[in-house]
C-alpha cells in the first residue's frame, strides 16, 4: 500500500518495528504522529491516548522536553472538550518545562493554550494579558501564524465577552496584516 501525503499508512509498522528495537524515540515519534492524525481526524480520545503514549515513551527516555510538548497537546484537547481542570497543571508544568529548556516555539503554543484556558474561565484579563506578551514576541521574532493565532483567541475572549464589534476589528486587522498567512488559519 502506498501513501500521499495525507495519509499515513506505514505508521503501525513502523511502531512494530521501533517496539521490537526497543527504540524509545522512534516509538515516541509514532505516536505522537498518531496523536497528530487522530486531532486532525475529530478522533480526540484516540488523539489523547496516542499522545499519552507518547508522553511515557519520552518520559522514559529523559526527554522531559518533548514529553512536555506532548502535555501541551493533551491539554489543547482537554481545552477543546471543555476539561480546564485537567488542562491547567499539565500546561503549568510544560510551560515550566519549554521555558527553562528555551524552547521558543512550543513554549509559545503552550502559553497560548494557557491563554485560551483562562479565557474560556472567564479569566479575561490574565488571559489576554498573557496573550499581549505573546503577541509581543511573536511580532518581534517574524512569526506571522503566532501573531495571527493570538489574534484569534483574542477575539474569542472578546466574542465571549459580548463585544463582537471589537471582535471583528481584530479579525479584520490580523487578516489585512497576514496577508497571504491568512489561509493558515
Amino acid at each position: 500500500m502506498m501513501g500521499s501525503t495525507n495519509e499515513s499508512v506505514h505508521y503501525r509498522e513502523a511502531l512494530e518495528i521501533f517496539e521490537r528495537l526497543g527504540d524509545l524515540t522512534g516509538i515516541a515519534q509514532v505516536w505522537n504522529n498518531l496523536g497528530a492524525d487522530a486531532f486532525w481526524e475529530g478522533r480526540w480520545d484516540d488523539a489523547i491516548d496516542a499522545y499519552t503514549k507518547s508522553q511515557q515513551a519520552e518520559l522514559r527516555t529523559g526527554n522531559d522536553v518533548q514529553a512536555a510538548i506532548s502535555a501541551a497537546n493533551i491539554a489543547e484537547l482537554y481545552i477543546n472538550q471543555g476539561l480546564l481542570e485537567d488542562a491547567e497543571p499539565l500546561l503549568r508544568d510544560a510551560i515550566r518545562v519549554l521555558t527553562a529548556s528555551r524552547h521558543a516555539p512550543a513554549t509559545t503554543f503552550a502559553q497560548g493554550e494557557l491563554a485560551r484556558l483562562l479565557i474560556r474561565r472567564g479569566d479575561y484579563d490574565d488571559g489576554e494579558a498573557l496573550l499581549s506578551e505573546i503577541r509581543a514576541r511573536a511580532v518581534a521574532a517574524g512569526e506571522s501564524i503566532n501573531v495571527l493565532t493570538v489574534a484569534a483567541h483574542l477575539a474569542d475572549s472578546k466574542l465571549r465577552q459580548g463585544d463582537g464589534s471589537s471582535c471583528l476589528r481584530i479579525l479584520d486587522d490580523a487578516e489585512r496584516d497576514a496577508r497571504d498567512s491568512v489561509e493558515l488559519l
